[in-house]
């Protein structure tokens, strides 16, 4: 069995893949514009290798460990907690959320037009149009810093580190295609994190860019050192295998397009679920 040092070191090894994609894209945003269709493109094919990966490489696990109670316990438990997880952070963080950019910058920009300007009607004096210039710039140059976007991100990328470190404790394999997997998916998402604080100042937006991919490592690390230490247990293995199924599956879910409801998302998680049980209890 390796040891709990070997373990973290490939696991870290391993988030570096998305980490230096993360570092890239963020980059990128300030060279080119990338096309939203492709950008879709990518989280589908993201949303595909994750779905592989929990089939292929999850799944059998929780396949054949055995049908007794502490282990029926770990796999609902742990699959509970990965889906409460991801819906209490959807519903803290949702998407759009980002405190500032895009529409917000909007009605910014609106509530600084002139009452004439405002009503579409009526003329404004040299004086008038002079002060909203100097003001929509100034709106421009420094909008509010987009806390909820940043935190989601952040927490986020913890997250998927931690899904690359308990994968990596499975199994070499499995821990290369999460890391695959989430490289594409984080990518993308470092890339619209950059496109948003690009109108931040430098400072900030650096330590933002960086955080992202060291907040990933760090759960990567925490993720391979708690499998580790439950690996003599059985049923706690089981049932951090199966938080991570659940984790991922939503993943995969939150890139459909229509808009999520808690209860209408939690029905595709309880059908998923109910194979494991049907398969355990009978």
């Amino acid at each position: 069995m390796p040891s709990l040092g070997s373990t973290v070191v490939a696991a870290l090894h391993l988030a570096a893949i998305p980490c230096v994609a993360m570092l890239v894209m963020s980059a990128l945003v300030y060279v080119v514009h990338v096309p939203k269709v492709m950008m879709s493109a990518f989280q589908h094919l993201a949303a595909g290798i994750v779905l592989s990966a929990v089939a292929v490489e999850l799944v059998p696990i929780i396949n054949e460990a055995p049908a007794d109670l502490a282990n029926v316990v770990g796999i609902v438990s742990g699959f509970a907690a990965g889906v409460a997880l991801f819906l209490i952070l959807a519903k803290l963080f949702p998407e759009g959320d980002d405190d500032g950019a895009g529409g917000a910058d909007d009605r910014r920009s609106s509530a600084l037009l002139p009452e004439g300007r405002k009503s579409g009607g009526g003329r404004t004096s040299l004086g008038s149009k002079i002060a909203f210039a100097e003001k929509s710039i100034s709106a421009r140059k420094a909008p509010a810093f987009p806390v909820a976007f940043t935190v989601a991100v952040l927490v986020d990328s913890g997250v998927d580190g931690l899904l690359i470190g308990l994968s990596s404790a499975a199994g070499a394999s499995a821990g290369f295609v999460m890391a695959v997997a989430l490289t594409i998916e984080m990518g993308f998402l470092a890339l619209t994190l950059a496109a948003v604080m690009r109108r931040q100042p430098l400072c900030s937006a650096a330590l933002v860019l960086l955080g992202a991919p060291a907040a990933l490592a760090a759960g990567a690390g925490v993720g391979a050192a708690v499998a580790a230490a439950v690996a003599s247990s059985p049923a706690l293995h089981t049932a951090l295998v199966s938080f991570g199924i659940a984790a991922l599956l939503y993943l995969a879910h939150e890139g459909q397009e229509e808009e999520h409801v808690w209860y209408v998302d939690l029905c595709f998680f309880l059908g998923f679920m109910s194979a494991f049980l049907l398969e355990k209890l009978s």
